[in-house]
C-alpha cells in the first residue's frame, strides 16, 4: 500500500513542527496532557515527528511507518521502529495520538496494543471528534486521509471488544496553536479559544 505520510505530507501538514524549533518544543510541552496516566515506559504508535515523546525519550519508543519521520526522530535521539512487531519487551503504556482514524483496520491495531501492553497497562487514545456529515461534491481525496470518524460510544465499544476497560472519556480543547505558542500563558489562551470556538479532541483512557 502506498504510504501517503512521507516528506510532502509533513511539509504541508506539519510545517511548523519541522521548521520552527520553538513551536516544536511548545507542542512537546503540551503533550503533558496525554502523559497524566503514565508512570512507566511508553510506546507511541504513529509517533510522527516525535514531539509527544521527545521530553520523555529516555523512557519511550516510537512506532512510525514514514521513513522521513523516522529520520527526523533519530536526529532528536528518539528510538523508533517501523513496525510494532519489532517491540520485544512489553510496555506499561501505549499512546496513540490522531492515528487510529487513518488506519484501514483499527481493530487489528487495538489487538496489537493489547499484546504489547503489560497486565493493567494503560492505553491513551487521542482522536478527532467526528463532525457533522457533509456531502462531498468534488470527489477528491483529502490530504488528511481520515478513513474513520469517531465518537466516544463507538471507540469505547471497539475497546471493550478487544479486552480493554474504559477508565476515562474527556475532551481536550485547543485552537490557535501556531499563533499563541509565542506568548506567555499561550497554553491557557489556546484552551480558552478552543472552548469558545468549540475545537476539541477526544481523549480515551483504558486499561488492559
Amino acid at each position: 500500500m502506498k504510504n501517503h505520510y512521507e516528506k510532502k505530507y509533513h511539509r504541508i501538514v506539519h510545517k511548523n513542527l519541522l521548521e520552527n524549533e520553538k513551536y516544536y518544543l511548545f507542542r512537546a510541552k503540551l503533550s503533558k496532557t496525554y502523559w497524566k496516566c503514565f508512570n512507566g515506559n511508553v510506546l507511541e504508535f504513529g509517533c510522527g515527528l516525535g514531539q509527544n515523546i521527545f521530553l520523555n525519550k529516555d523512557k519511550s519508543i516510537g512506532i512510525e511507518v514514514s521513513e522521513f519521520c523516522i529520520k527526523e526522530c533519530e536526529k532528536r535521539g528518539i528510538k523508533v521502529f517501523n513496525n510494532i512487531s519489532k517491540v520485544k519487551n512489553k510496555v506499561n503504556g501505549v499512546l496513540c495520538v490522531h492515528v487510529l482514524e487513518h488506519l484501514r483496520d483499527p481493530d487489528k491495531v487495538l489487538k496489537d496494543f493489547n499484546k504489547v501492553l503489560e497486565d493493567n497497562g494503560v492505553l491513551v487514545l487521542v482522536l478527532p471528534e467526528s463532525g457533522k456529515n457533509k456531502i462531498y461534491k468534488d470527489f477528491k481525496p483529502d490530504i488528511g486521509k481520515h478513513l474513520f470518524g469517531w465518537n466516544f460510544n463507538h471507540i469505547n465499544e471497539l475497546l471493550y471488544a478487544n479486552g480493554f476497560r474504559i477508565m476515562k472519556n474527556e475532551f481536550n480543547y485547543g485552537y490557535g496553536y501556531s499563533v499563541f505558542y509565542k506568548y506567555f500563558l499561550g497554553d491557557k489562551l489556546i484552551k480558552l479559544l478552543g472552548r469558545i470556538m468549540g475545537r476539541r479532541e477526544m481523549i480515551v483512557v483504558a486499561r488492559k
